[in-house]
């Protein structure tokens, strides 16, 4: 399965989403941070990497969005409703998401065969 960079400040939010995605079979790569997130992407080439745009500071995850620009593509996960779709983001997603949903973008990101792991993915979701 992708290697997917995870970025979330809320440690309680970290700590679930990488335990599901773990538990649905990729590796993951947490960081809480932009420099965290800006190491792992170096030492880790992820496949992905799914991030939420409102890190401490709005500016750290826009920013960090711009300097991970060109590599794997960046699922945004936003609380903001009617958030734009900030440039650089592979695709935009709002929180709560779904776990079918999350797994659903990231098997399009990473060109994963959708049809059949995305059953499986939403079997063990539930």
């Amino acid at each position: 399965m992708a290697r997917i960079l995870l970025v979330e400040d809320d440690a309680d939010q970290l700590e679930l989403r990488r335990m599901i995605l773990e538990g649905l079979g990729y590796e993951v790569s947490p960081a809480a941070t932009v420099e965290e997130a800006l190491a792992a992407a170096e030492s880790g080439k992820p496949e992905a990497v799914v991030m939420d745009l409102r890190l401490p500071r709005r500016e750290d995850g826009v920013a960090l969005l711009g300097r991970l620009a060109g590599g794997a593509p960046v699922i945004v996960l936003t609380g903001a409703s009617g958030e734009a779709a900030p440039p650089g983001a592979f695709r935009v997603l709002g929180k709560p998401c779904p776990t079918r949903m999350l797994v659903r973008a990231i098997e399009e990101a990473t060109g994963a065969d959708g049809a059949a792991n995305s059953r499986g993915a939403e079997e063990r979701a539930h």
